[in-house]
């Protein structure tokens, strides 16, 4: 379900209703914080259940592999061993539903065979939600951060709405301690996380879709158009595209907070920046921070000299 929808809204006021009134009630008993949290991982996967139950499947199998081989991992002697089975696990897994239905029919075009075709549904969210997994078992077996006791603290971390759409991919140790300490909904986040929202969706449906009328008519038939308003279309899709997903992300961001979660933001003016090296810091950085500590520096960075740099560059 978009986040901009006129039915998320409805959804939305349902649940910041059903928070508050937990929240009311925390104030006599504080073991109420367990509930608020059960109550945001039933919403999740409702919206889950909502598109595809499926894709729940899904969520669940990950969910179960990234808790047991966790505690697998802090238990063994040799760590690399279990955390290289789950992180290898979950990318073939990944791989299987982003890329198997673009091999198979690439090879079919090749050998001209008609007979095989995959219908392989691509579950909502699964590279964020994989990502974060990884992640997750990568701190683990490094001992940056402990394996998670509580099952129901993973499976939040895991299938958490707000961030199944564009992101941004959080962390275990940026979203376990959040769990653990949660201090449900508070009127000054709530102010800060209205605005960081309505920023986004201002974003989202001023901008982005509005730009997108223009890009669309121009891209369809390029030739209809002289080389100046071809130019500035493609000028206008780049900005479409900085602003539908930030403000995307925005949003997300924005109604976390209202929830009583902080997350980092997503977007830092890239357009603005001095060079590439400093672009990707500031596009889509959950993502680009991941690859540079999750790939690029445990490959040398740029520590190996020239050609080492550009190999693991290539990598990422």
């Amino acid at each position: 379900m978009s986040l901009n929808s006129f039915s998320f809204i409805i959804c939305f006021v349902i649940i910041l209703a059903v928070m508050g009134m937990l929240q009311a009630v925390r104030r006599i008993r504080p073991a109420v914080q367990w509930v608020q949290l059960v109550f945001l991982l039933g919403v999740s996967y409702y919206f889950l259940f909502r598109s595809d139950w499926r894709f729940f499947v899904c969520m669940a199998a990950v969910t179960l592999l990234t808790f047991f081989v966790g505690k697998w991992i802090e238990q063994s002697r040799n760590k690399r061993i279990p955390a290289g089975i789950g992180i290898v696990s979950l990318i073939l897994f990944l791989g299987y539903f982003k890329y198997a239905n673009f091999f198979v029919n690439s090879i079919r075009s090749i050998i001209h065979l008609d007979g095989i075709t995959l219908k392989i549904l691509l579950p909502i969210g699964i590279s964020f939600y994989v990502f974060s997994a990884i992640s997750y078992l990568i701190d683990v077996c490094r001992g940056d951060y402990p394996s998670e006791k509580n099952l129901l603290n993973v499976a939040l971390f895991i299938a958490f709405f707000l961030l199944l759409t564009a992101g941004p991919i959080v962390r275990g140790k940026a979203f376990f301690p959040q769990i653990k300490n949660y201090r449900g909904m508070e009127w000054d986040s709530f102010k800060i996380g209205i605005q960081i929202f309505v920023f986004g969706l201002f974003k989202k449906i001023v901008l982005a879709d509005h730009l997108g009328v223009f890009v669309d008519d121009v891209f369809r038939v390029p030739a209809a158009f002289n080389t100046g308003t071809v130019i500035l279309a493609v000028i206008s899709y780049s900005l479409q595209i900085y602003f539908d997903f930030s403000g995307y992300s925005d949003m997300a961001i924005g109604i976390s907070k209202i929830l009583g979660f902080d997350f980092t933001p997503n977007f830092n003016l890239p357009y603005m920046s001095k060079n590439l090296s400093e672009f990707w810091k500031r596009w889509h950085i959950s993502l680009s921070s991941w690859f540079q500590d999750y790939l690029y520096i445990p490959l040398g960075g740029s520590r190996r000299g020239t050609m080492r740099t550009y190999v693991n560059l290539m990598a990422v």
